[in-house]
């Protein structure tokens, strides 16, 4: 007689009905290892940010003088491959639209997009816009103005140069970093069915053996990169907050009360992301919106709107006539004169500093992109997300920015005055307006405060998803690097004084150098993806049986339950057969 086969619940589960794709065991395994990963890499990075705090606390004085030399080392040794790299995402960008893989729509063949185009256009200007823009929008044009390294004081288009060149570092090049990163990671997630972490999208270039070890450092990474990046956001912002509470009451605020801004907005992201108060961050974020709106709405008004509408056009053509030259700008002069000579270089100051930064955002703006982008070509990606940022980046810096270097043509000393200190830029801008100076001089703190909040909040959330499993999700941990990223701040703050913000960039650096390896290995695993069968790339959808395909994963689930089907018809008619065996030898 046979004997009888006892199911387990995790059989009997299997056996009916929905199943996993893997047995439970082994899901528990498997979730059980990335519980474990998740601490490793929690453990390290908030330990990075525990060690540069302390050192600033022992000796702020040799801090700063170390943090300053490792900021020039790096320049020197990274300018070029950050420089490179930022070119050649717009490049990668533009061979994606134009080419076979233009056809490859993200989540396969049968996604539909979630979002009409005018929402998802929508929300891609809402992200085209944050703290860095608000800030350097103005500063930049005024500072370069008739100083860039293409242009002389008195050239016809001095102020043209300043304005292209800001069009450069905040318009194209930037945005096609955030798009090839969120491209990457949509990839990974829609169409090759991966975990929503960055790990995802590489483990695969490595064998079983090390794959495991090279996830956790790239999360750490990712989490450093982030840290930093938005340690850089709330240090500016606050910085330029600071101002604008000086220009509204007009009085002189101590470094106590500085610090007590950056703490403020650290504990407001910090209760947000503990009380998950979304709906009151989305709100802040449709208020951020609307104000920018109106606040470039009136400048454009009240400003000089003829000469606005005449530098845009003209801007743009320097922008596109200079373009070639400013992407393979790297100052490689500057290397015959050995590290000190970039120590205060253009270089350093600029292209370099603010590519990293892109890179070290680009960790929480490919979250929000990548899941508001199923459903789209690539070709439709990246017209939607490079193009339409990028306009409404170049529309912000010819109003706003242009306004800025007229009131400099106007009277030199807003130029001495930007210079000394970045942060007047926009104020001085403002108050050439006239009467409606003041009411624009609170719209702009307003919204310089809104963007620190949601920034931070947005960042924290995201990153937390990001290096973590749903199942894993730890509200704990997203309160930590809230207070990390306070913390970073107020030091950089209160140990730098007047270098804070050459120390400030000392944090996009650190996060954005080694983020651009990880995004170099997500591009060349993509194409590995997306190589595997031509007929994918011909056709624009996924191949029903190519390895990995979602097509193949449902063959594979229908197979399972086909077997666990049968399975369980065996195991029925051998129960029968065993209980007519008992009967009869009952009877007998």
């Amino acid at each position: 007689m046979i004997a009888h086969h006892s199911y387990s619940d995790e059989e009997e589960e299997q056996s009916t009905g929905e199943i996993d794709i893997e047995p439970k065991a082994d899901q528990a395994a498997r979730l059980g290892r990335t519980v474990a990963h998740d601490y490793i890499i929690r453990g390290v990075a908030v330990g990075v940010v525990a060690v540069v705090v302390l050192v600033s606390i022992v000796n702020a004085q040799s801090f700063i003088e170390g943090v300053g030399a490792l900021r020039t080392f790096v320049t020197q040794y990274c300018s070029w491959w950050i420089v490179t790299l930022a070119l050649a995402s717009l490049v990668l960008c533009g061979y994606l639209a134009f080419s076979k893989y233009g056809k490859i729509r993200l989540g396969g063949a049968d996604a539909k997009p979630a979002f009409s185009y005018f929402s998802w256009f929508a929300m891609l200007f809402a992200t085209g816009q944050g703290v860095g823009l608000v800030f350097w929008a103005v500063a930049e044009p005024i500072m370069m103005y008739g100083s860039t390294p293409f242009g002389a004081q008195d050239s016809l288009f001095a102020g043209d140069m300043g304005l292209a060149w800001t069009y450069f570092h905040w318009a194209v090049p930037a945005w096609a970093i955030y798009a090839i990163v969120s491209l990457f990671m949509a990839y990974a997630r829609y169409n090759m069915h991966k975990d929503t972490t960055f790990r995802g999208t590489v483990e695969d270039l490595f064998s079983a053996r090390v794959k495991k070890p090279v996830g956790i450092v790239v999360e750490i990474l990712v989490v450093v990169a982030t840290i930093f990046g938005l340690t850089t956001s709330l240090g500016l912002a606050s910085y330029q907050f600071n101002t604008g509470i000086q220009e509204i009451f007009h009085v002189q605020t101590p470094q106590a009360l500085q610090i007590a801004f950056v703490v403020l907005f650290g504990c407001v992201a910090t209760m947000s992301v503990w009380f998950g108060v979304v709906r009151g961050i989305k709100n802040i974020s449709d208020f951020n919106a609307i104000l920018s709106v109106v606040f470039v709405s009136a400048v454009f008004v009240f400003g000089p709107t003829l000469y606005i509408l005449g530098v845009l056009p003209e801007s743009v053509c320097v922008f596109l006539d200079q373009f070639l030259l400013m992407g393979g700008f790297t100052e490689a002069v500057n290397l015959g004169g050995g590290i000190a000579s970039y120590a205060d270089s253009w270089e350093t100051w600029w292209s370099f500093f603010i590519f990293c930064w892109c890179f070290a955002f680009a960790t929480f703006t490919a979250g929000f992109v990548s899941t508001i982008s199923r459903g789209r070509t690539l070709r439709e990606f990246m017209g939607g997300v490079v193009l339409v940022p990028a306009i409404a980046c170049i529309v912000w810096t010819a109003v706003v920015g242009g306004t800025g270097v007229w009131a400099a043509m106007a009277d030199p000393s807003i130029v001495e005055a930007t210079n000394a200190d970045s942060s007047m830029g926009l104020f001085l801008t403002i108050e050439s307006l006239g009467a409606v100076a003041p009411v624009l001089t609170v719209a702009a703190t307003v919204l310089i405060g809104g963007y620190i909040v949601t920034s931070v909040d947005s960042g924290v959330m995201a990153l937390s998803n990001f290096i973590s499993p749903a199942a894993h999700q730890s509200r704990t941990f997203k309160v930590v690097l809230a207070l990390c990223i306070t913390a970073l701040a107020v030091t950089f703050m209160v140990c730098a004084g007047q270098d804070f913000l050459s120390t400030i960039q000392f944090a996009t650096v650190a996060g954005g150098v080694p983020f651009s390896v990880v995004v170099v290995l997500m591009g060349v695993q993509f194409f590995k993806w997306v190589r595997h069968d031509e007929q994918l790339v011909a056709r624009g959808e996924a191949e029903p049986f190519a390895e990995g395909s979602f097509e193949q994963q449902q063959l594979d689930r229908w197979h399972r339950e086909h077997d666990e089907r049968e399975k369980r018809k065996l195991w029925e008619h051998r129960t029968e057969v065993d209980d007519a065996e008992e009967a009869v030898a009952a009877g007998e």
